[in-house]
């Protein structure tokens, strides 16, 4: 990173640096340099002045903000049933947000047409950039071909889609569910994030920092099977307990979020449901201990559809205590991702205002206003 640059002082007010004497100190720039910086990005809109913060005596500061007026981004979190697509302002907060109850399983074509549908015209010409989590199949090792289903979203484009030409960054849907979970401010620095609705995926925080790997594609969840590996969702998943149920009369094709309103009904299906959730989160906890073991992290947060079920995550819990050794046991919770199910398009909105806020995008842009007001 280049010194004394407007991606240095962007990136610290998004971190709470958000007075200027809170940034000469982080910063330590001279006064001159920051003051210098700040002008160029106010003036270019990026950000502006906010409220007062807390005085400490004498005159209060006032604080500093990213204007969320200059535009819109647009967020999406594509899962195995289910997808979210939320249009935010320019400082990635939530405006609205529209629902789907399809995803991966349905094609790519449909969930187009459904992004289409929920952005108006007037929308899509604010957008400045776009953010978004893909249901990529995790990989099967010991297979020499792509699975079918990950060549169909190889490349799904949602700013395409719209006819966009702005910045857009993808990610595994996993990787935007820990990166909105990291945002929130009592999440712990190190965290493992389990993302469970038809498909399964687990993600790792490290100091607040999704760890992506080399590839992009770290999150796919591999049990050893034979001589080869295979995706943990094949074993205990919102597949597995959709299958288990089919003989009990579940449509094939139902969503996630169906499992688990059936499994709160008194009726056969209901008990079946119920019965099916807590052995597959059963055997699930059993299963993430090792890697609960491997990454030592302070907290295990549940997300996806099922996690809105108590025995889903109730049953991992115990699973997991139940083999966890000490200091582990003692030192580590499992609980529901704090953002709930916002989580991932607020993540995915984050990834999109990081590639508006690089070095080069931020010259740019004050680069423009210095033109257009010469």
């Amino acid at each position: 990173m280049l010194a004394h640059s407007f991606e240095e002082v962007v990136r610290h007010i998004r971190r709470g640096a958000d007075t200027r004497s809170k940034l000469l100190e982080e910063l330590e720039w001279s006064r001159t340099t920051l003051t210098s910086r700040l002008d160029e990005l106010t003036g270019a809109g990026i950000i502006r002045p906010g409220q007062s913060a807390p005085s400490t005596g004498g005159r209060p500061a006032t604080k500093l903000e990213l204007n969320p007026d200059r535009g819109l981004i647009l967020a999406l979190d594509i899962g195995g049933s289910h997808s979210r697509l939320a249009v935010c302002s320019a400082d990635a907060s939530v405006v609205r947000i529209t629902d789907l109850e399809a995803g991966r399983t349905a094609g790519h074509d449909l969930v187009a047409d459904w992004i289409r549908s929920s952005v108006s015209d007037a929308e899509a010409e604010r957008i400045l950039a776009v953010g978004a989590g893909i249901p990529i199949p995790p990989p099967q090792f010991g297979q020499d071909e792509t699975p079918p289903a990950a060549l169909e979203w190889e490349g799904f484009s949602p700013a395409r889609v719209l006819g966009l030409d702005v910045p857009e960054v993808s990610t595994r849907d996993v990787a935007v569910v820990a990166r909105g979970e990291a945002q929130h401010p009592d999440v712990a620095s190190e965290a493992l994030v389990v993302k469970i609705g038809l498909g399964l995926s687990v993600a790792t925080l490290s100091e607040h920092r999704v760890l992506e790997g080399a590839n992009g594609a770290a999150g796919a969840f591999l049990l050893p099977h034979g001589e080869e590996f295979v995706a943990a969702e094949t074993l205990f998943s919102g597949y597995t307990v959709r299958n288990a149920l089919v003989r009990h009369g579940l449509p094939h094709d139902a969503p996630s979020s169906d499992l688990v309103r059936l499994a709160a009904e008194e009726s056969a299906l209901g008990r079946a449901a119920h019965e099916a959730l807590h052995d597959m989160a059963r055997r699930l906890g059993a299963a993430l201990t090792a890697l609960v073991a491997f990454v030592d992290p302070r907290e295990v947060l549940i997300g996806g559809n099922l996690a809105e079920s108590d025995i889903v995550v109730g049953g991992i819990r115990a699973a997991l205590m139940k083999r966890m050794r000490s200091p582990q046991r003692e030192s580590v919770s499992v609980r529901r991702c704090r953002r709930g199910r916002e989580a991932g398009v607020i993540g995915a909105a984050n990834l999109a205002l990081d590639a508006l806020t690089t070095q080069e995008a931020l010259a740019a842009r004050i680069y423009n206003d210095r033109r257009e007001t010469a």
